[in-house]
């Protein structure tokens, strides 16, 4: 009892007393040996597992940072196209233009502004409705749709439309392709030139007119 209070308690030290087997004392030393070797291999096990266990970490870590830049790029990215729809949605609502995006799929519109409501003579409500454009010419929707077929944009197409008061309007069609949340859409512009036709035409008349007056008028002096 001394000497174990002079050393401490420890693994590393056997104490034998006079007189010893020499067999039990191999025996001891067998064991002894033994749970040396264990404890070494479960302390290399353990440095092992650490060793894992950080890397692991170090891998969770660099994952989530990697996650964490792709979720704030992603959140830009999304805020920029917000922003640019909003724009888009600004600008379309108050063109004078009439505007209509339809759906490539069925025909029928996702949207339509005022002035396309307007054009036609109908509410925003019944301008959504896929017979609510009617062309003079059944071609017309067509040449529209080979053209766009094409992947190319169509641009000042003469064509003629019927309002829901039976009135015919000349306009020049502008066509293109547009994608809205992962989908192909046609945007569908319009310009009305019933009037600027009609008067060119009244000026084409009056030259006509004009020009039979002076051959008349040439030919009465001679």
């Amino acid at each position: 009892n001394e000497i174990a209070r002079a050393i401490g308690n420890t693994d590393h030290v056997l104490v034998l007393k006079k007189p010893f087997d020499n067999v039990e004392v191999t025996q001891m030393a067998h064991a002894l040996s033994r749970k040396w070797e264990l404890t070494q291999l479960a302390r290399r096990q353990l440095n092992s597992l650490e060793a894992l266990v950080n890397e692991r970490t170090a891998e969770l870590r660099t994952a989530n940072e990697e996650l964490t830049s792709e979720v704030t790029e992603r959140t830009i990215v999304e805020s920029a196209l917000r922003h640019s729809e909003e724009r888009f949605s600004g600008a379309f609502h108050g063109s004078p233009f009439p505007m209509a995006i339809r759906r490539l799929d069925i025909g029928d519109y996702l949207d339509a502004n005022a002035s396309f409501a307007e054009l036609l003579g109908v509410s925003r409500e019944d301008a959504l409705a896929a017979d609510a454009l009617q062309w003079s010419d059944p071609e017309t929707e067509a040449r529209i749709a080979g053209k766009l077929a094409e992947r190319k944009a169509l641009r000042d197409l003469p064509a003629s439309i019927r309002t829901r008061a039976g009135e015919t309007r000349q306009v020049l069609v502008t066509a293109q392709i547009l994608t809205l949340n992962h989908a192909r859409y046609q945007l569908l512009i319009l310009q009305d030139i019933t009037d600027r036709a009609r008067l060119e035409e009244e000026l084409r008349q009056a030259q006509k007119m004009e020009a039979v007056g002076h051959l008349a008028a040439h030919q009465t002096r001679h």
